[in-house]
């Protein structure tokens, strides 16, 4: 599973593969997906890499170091396909916090 902006941004730079089960459509990017793009993200300016899909203005700098980063720890643990969750680490901290206090302290 992968999270945060940076994971979204880069499954959609490379192509990610949209998968329709039931309800909820499912984004999963490959690591050749992923190792395709860091060279040539790397290539490319920052001020220019806005242009990719995908890619917005906050996370030009940080987006070369987020796929090294992504695919390092897919190489380690020897992932070959992520499913790109829509939520980050802040959303899952929120509900975690609801699940273990929110019932009794909101009364739910």
């Amino acid at each position: 599973m992968g999270t945060s902006k940076t994971f979204r941004s880069l499954a959609r730079l490379a192509g990610a593969v949209l998968r329709q089960s039931g309800r909820e459509d499912t984004w999963i990017m490959t690591r050749e997906q992923l190792e395709d793009w860091i060279p040539r993200l790397a290539a490319i300016e920052p001020e220019q890499r806005v242009a990719l899909p995908g890619i917005t203005p906050e996370r030009t700098m940080q987006i070369v170091g987020g796929g090294i980063v992504a695919d390092e720890i897919m190489r380690s643990l020897n992932v070959h396909e992520v499913e790109i969750c829509p939520w980050a680490l802040r959303e899952g901290a929120i509900l975690r916090w609801l699940d273990q206090f929110g019932r009794t302290r909101l009364g739910f």
